[in-house]
């Protein structure tokens, strides 16, 4: 690694100069430079927690991903675009209305009854795929933040919690979850909110709460729908707490 540091001059080109023992002299560019200091930095718990990455869950995630094949993919963009196969997936019915106004015990329906949601091919796919697994653990209120580069986002949640009498200071075991972009799925959002999260917005029959707040029986984010991009162009759908990421 070249021994850029408090040391080492800028050069003209924005970067910093470093050398090796027994090599030629290399320039490290100052980005590159902040991202390996922010990098050591995060695996010596200087950011945040150091997570310990858990090999079995990862090595089955992984697993459970066999790979795409751009060949495939490829090839199946080009018979939606001449032939429209696989360019759309299906679509969503609505029975009745996907929303209504509560005024006392009248519902007044709003929008068309029967309304259709289709589930198009996208342009570019935005599906996600479970990949590195990190357990941690974390005392007293910090969180365990960090991710890998790789990674569109993370979800984490805690695994068990113990208190020391003495001091009185929580800690907690946390599992990380990473989940990284899936070139070979397209996923859509249905809720009741209205944001650009949600693809279909069906809210159901609303009212104002005791505080003035407009609620409904649907979550602001319900469910997910991914759909393949490849044949048979299978379809799932989960339902869980997903929030605004």
């Amino acid at each position: 690694a070249a021994q850029g540091g408090e040391g080492a001059s800028e050069g003209q080109t924005g970067g910093m100069e470093g050398t090796t023992q027994g090599q030629e002299e290399i320039e490290l560019r100052r980005e590159h430079a902040v991202l390996l200091y922010a990098a050591m930095g995060s695996l010596m718990g200087r950011f945040g927690v150091p997570m310990q990455v858990d090999r079995v869950s990862t090595a089955a995630a992984r697993a459970a991903f066999q790979g795409v094949d751009e060949e495939q993919l490829r090839a199946a963009d080009t018979r939606a675009q001449e032939t429209g196969e696989g360019s759309t997936y299906g679509q969503l019915i609505v029975l009745g209305y996907r929303e209504y106004r509560v005024e006392g015990s009248t519902w007044i329906p709003v929008g068309h009854r029967n309304e259709k949601f289709l589930l198009k091919r996208r342009d570019k796919p935005n599906g996600i795929r479970k990949d590195q697994v990190h357990l941690s653990m974390v005392e007293g209120k910090q969180g365990a933040r960090l991710r890998s580069a790789m990674a569109s986002h993370s979800v984490t949640m805690n695994l068990s919690s113990s208190r020391d009498q003495a001091t009185g200071l929580v800690t907690r075991k946390q599992v990380t979850i990473e989940y990284v972009p899936d070139p070979s799925t397209d996923m859509f959002q249905i809720g009741r909110m209205v944001v650009p999260q949600n693809d279909f917005v069906v809210r159901g029959p609303l009212h104002m709460d005791v505080n003035g707040v407009l609620c409904g029986p649907v979550s602001r984010y319900a469910c997910r729908i991914v759909c393949s991009r490849l044949p048979p162009y299978e379809a799932r759908l989960f339902a869980a707490a997903f929030n605004n990421d």
